[in-house]
């Protein structure tokens, strides 16, 4: 998308290699859906008296980022 908006070619203008970029976009990425899930479970648990299991909040981190990053491949 960035590409084609004529971003990327900007980007590539900085001092910085590809691969740090990809890397800072993938790690903002996994930032951003990692606060989008836990507002999602925290908003379920308070308003729809969804049970919360604290045990399964690693769980959650570590899928969110498989999917995330692996959205990227």
């Amino acid at each position: 998308m960035d590409r084609d908006n004529g971003i990327f070619s900007e980007f590539l203008t900085y001092p910085m290699t590809r691969a740090e970029f990809l890397l800072g976009k993938i790690l903002f990425s996994m930032c951003i859906t990692t606060v989008q899930a836990l507002t999602t479970v925290v908003i379920g648990a308070a308003v729809l008296d969804v049970p919360l299991h604290a045990a399964w909040l690693p769980m959650l981190f570590v899928a969110n980022a498989l999917c995330t990053a692996g959205s990227f491949s």
